[in-house]
């Protein structure tokens, strides 16, 4: 969602504070109304992000199967399938996800997990930062990671993929010591 409604300007730099200073965590997970379209693009909250944002294209509705970067195929958050299943497998037999909120390009210090293979510049669908202080944050220009979840029970698969992406995502966000690199 947009801050802009919700009156929520004053609370940004306190949240960049945290982060920057404070070694706490962020994550932002992108639909219609976040990112460039929620009007973050020179905000507290996009000197946090790990992605650019200010001149991106709007909103993309295209269905799209998301690339697995270099980084990503090493990256914990991205082994979401069956224990040893190769993770560029497991993103070939999940669902296309639909819609991305792209930026311009990856912030200095970040790197980015999943891109969009069909977009100018293949923005980053899945992107990480980290902070000197200790402090993180990700981004998610997608809001239909769900798919993976209920796209795949229909198929008669188990959607486990989607919850151990989350899982995964959110113990390396409060920084899970078992979750270190592969």
């Amino acid at each position: 969602f947009s801050y802009r409604p919700y009156r929520m300007a004053g609370y940004l730099d306190n949240v960049r504070r945290l982060v920057v200073r404070g070694g706490k965590s962020f994550l932002m997970i992108g639909g219609d109304f976040s990112f460039e379209d929620g009007w973050y693009a020179g905000t507290e909250i996009s000197e946090i992000l790990p992605v650019q944002l200010g001149g991106a294209m709007p909103w993309d509705l295209a269905p799209y199967r998301p690339r697995l970067t270099k980084e990503g195929k090493k990256h914990p958050i991205m082994r979401i399938g069956p224990p040893g299943e190769d993770p560029q497998a497991t993103l070939r037999r999940l669902p296309e996800l639909e819609g991305v909120n792209p930026s311009i390009g990856l912030a200095r210090n970040s790197q980015a997990l999943l891109r969009h293979p069909g977009l100018p510049g293949n923005p980053p669908v899945v992107a990480l930062r980290e902070f000197d202080s200790g402090g993180r944050s990700m981004a998610v220009t997608t809001d239909s990671m769900w798919l993976w979840r209920f796209a795949s029970v229909g198929n008669a698969g188990a959607g486990r993929e989607f919850d151990r992406f989350w899982s995964q995502s959110i113990r390396w966000l409060i920084k899970d010591p078992e979750l270190a690199r592969v």
